[in-house]
């Protein structure tokens, strides 16, 4: 099913740097016009795509624009193939809910997401800074353990899909966890404790594959377009992605979160330009 191997990574030629996942207006603004897009300082979004006629909705803060591919990047646990492009990172991730939360609110083990595509896949990546490799859980098992609508006891990353930005409830969410060795859980729906709706089995042919180094931890993921359903070729997307450290007890997110991310309206926005 999914392909995870352990590898020798050298800190990976990509800048580290911040996406326009913050809420800075500005940054949004001027990454919107070079794609073509027209976002006001509020939250609403006009998109013409191809020559029709634009379209007006809604927008949920942060954003973030995938880059199209012409060469599929290697699914290998190495990011060095992967390009530097204006607007495909997600970074500053925040605690959920106030435990352990001062100041700005930022994890202190950081981490960074990247987006990219093609005609056929959805392209994931994870750097999951961690000063003790050495002490990062994962358990070789298909379970995962929640504490208050949280991820305990194991590292791991999450991803949260909502293709179209049409889901209504949890249970149409697509939810995915990868473990730093690799196991990687999917669900449409999210199956926690207590659960949140119905749960149903999401069968995608990914490709995954996870590397460690001095000190990060990295996650690199190939997600079928068609295994989403008809609303994977819409260009508005909502999605969020978290992250779990044992070291620390930190649960992060992307999008700032009181609470839990597992609600559809507390999820970023993401636009897939035509590849």
């Amino acid at each position: 099913m999914d392909r995870a191997r352990s590898l020798s990574l050298s800190r990976s030629s990509l800048a580290t740097r911040r996406g326009i996942c913050s809420h800075r207006r500005h940054a949004v603004w001027r990454t919107a016009c070079v794609l073509g897009l027209v976002a006001s300082v509020g939250c609403s979004l006009s998109i013409g795509i191809d020559g029709n006629e634009p379209v007006t909705m809604d927008a949920w803060m942060p954003l973030l624009v995938s880059s199209p591919l012409r060469k599929p990047v290697v699914i290998d646990g190495s990011l060095d193939d992967w390009p530097i492009r204006t607007g495909n990172s997600a970074g500053d991730f925040v605690l959920v809910g106030r435990r352990g939360r001062q100041g700005n609110g930022l994890a202190a083990r950081q981490t960074q997401a990247f987006v990219l595509h093609d005609s056929d896949n959805l392209y994931i990546a994870f750097r999951c800074f961690e000063p003790n490799p050495a002490g990062v859980i994962s358990l070789n098992d298909n379970r995962l353990r929640y504490e208050q609508l949280m991820l305990v006891a194991e590292d791991a990353v999450e991803i949260l899909l909502d293709p179209g930005a049409s889901a209504k409830g949890v249970e149409d969410l697509h939810h995915m966890v990868i473990k730093p060795n690799g196991v990687t859980i999917m669900r449409r729906g999210i199956a926690c404790q207590p659960p949140l709706g119905k749960v149903e089995p999401w069968p995608a042919a990914v490709t995954v594959a996870t590397s460690h180094s001095v000190d990060q931890w990295t996650a690199e993921i190939a997600i079928p377009l068609k295994s989403l359903g008809e609303a994977a070729t819409q260009r508005l997307w909502r999605v969020n992605f978290a992250r779990f450290s044992t070291q620390g007890g930190e649960s992060s997110s992307w999008v700032p979160n009181a609470r839990h991310f597992y609600d559809p309206r507390n999820l970023g926005t993401m636009i897939l330009p035509p590849p």
